[in-house]
């Protein structure tokens, strides 16, 4: 039997069909993970996937935006650059779609949900995927920018 090469085995990886059978197989092992660890208690799992998912972007964004060497910025900026190539490829955040699955519900968008529904009971803004696509392209760019303007200024 002939070993695939390594052009066969990337663009397998990034076909449309290799995404989504990875994004599946990522979200049910969080899943089961998550479960066994309380129990099958759906809420207390979905809470400690939340609570997991929250604490990595925020130890991210901390090194980004509060760290006090160059060198942490830069960690927490690869680490930034990672999350948007993986929500390129799982097409969504795997932390969200696995909260989504554990708790098996469509009607959660992770830390973001309390502004989206502020900005669609409040503001009369549709519930629309493009409009969260939109606020987190808004979010990044400012978070790419504070960092180019932090990184100027340290030393």
């Amino acid at each position: 039997m002939q070993e695939p090469s390594s052009s066969q085995l990337s663009s397998d990886f990034f076909s449309s069909e290799s995404r989504i059978r990875n994004t599946h197989a990522l979200t049910s092992a969080i899943e089961r993970a998550s479960l066994r660890q309380t129990n099958n208690n759906r809420p207390l799992a979905g809470a400690l996937v939340l609570l997991i998912h929250t604490a990595i972007i925020t130890t991210i964004l901390w090194l980004i935006l509060w760290s006090s060497t160059r060198a942490q910025v830069y960690i927490g900026l690869c680490l930034w650059l990672t999350i948007m190539f993986q929500h390129w490829y799982f097409g969504g955040c795997w932390g969200v779609r696995s909260e989504r699955k554990v708790w098996k519900t469509k009607e959660w968008y992770g830390p973001w949900t309390s502004l989206f529904r502020f900005l669609h009971n409040e503001l009369n803004i549709p519930n629309d995927k493009r409009i969260h696509e939109a606020v987190f392209v808004i979010f990044a760019i400012l978070v790419l920018y504070t960092t180019y303007h932090r990184l100027q200024t340290m030393q």
